[in-house]
């Protein structure tokens, strides 16, 4: 998905620890009272109708707010959780902070990151910053540059200096025609 997601492979895919993930998400929740929806995304099939969620208009006009509470925690899997078939590949993992608040969330997951995959397109100029703010990650090998060879993704090593190392671009030779047999 990097043409959708990376910026044309320009910009980069952050791994992380799924249970650290979480265990942040849940700690900003408790911190300020919020409730946290946590589960991988439910891919509609092709024929299956999208989530819908009926508001009696009696209710809506008494207390709008009140009905919304009350539906939201069985309409979150339906809204939030779902997606069209046509994106199953993605095996998305979603996270939501739910809660009556004024300003936008903020859940320190820098605990959480493990790795770090740049775009082929990523821009030179940003390497030096990458490593600068990520020592750790560089140190333990766990930021790469992308490489394509026959349409596979090849994750290559950021070097501690310079763009990628080529020492582990470990590329197999390309297959040799099989040699003919001699004749009996």
């Amino acid at each position: 998905m990097w043409t959708q997601y990376a910026d044309n492979h320009a910009g980069v895919c952050l791994a992380f620890d799924q249970g650290r993930l979480r265990a942040a998400a849940r700690a900003a929740a408790l911190e300020r009272g919020l409730r946290l929806y946590a589960a991988r995304v439910r891919y509609r099939a092709p024929n299956e109708r999208e989530f819908l969620i009926q508001f009696p208009l009696s209710r809506v006009i008494a207390d709008l707010r009140s009905h919304v509470d009350e539906v939201f925690p069985t309409a979150v899997a339906g809204l939030y959780f779902t997606k069209a078939w046509d994106w199953s590949t993605e095996s998305e993992y979603r996270l939501l902070l739910d809660g009556d608040v004024a300003d936008e969330e903020f859940a320190d997951i820098s605990g959480s990151l493990t790795g770090i995959f740049c775009g082929s397109r990523f821009p030179e100029a940003r390497f030096d910053d990458l490593r600068a703010r990520c020592p750790q990650l560089l140190a333990a090998g766990r930021i790469f540059v992308m490489r394509w060879r026959n349409g596979f993704p090849i994750p290559m090593p950021l070097a501690a200096t310079g763009q990628s190392t080529d020492a582990s671009w470990d590329v197999p030779p390309e297959p040799a025609e099989p040699e003919p047999s001699a004749p009996h």
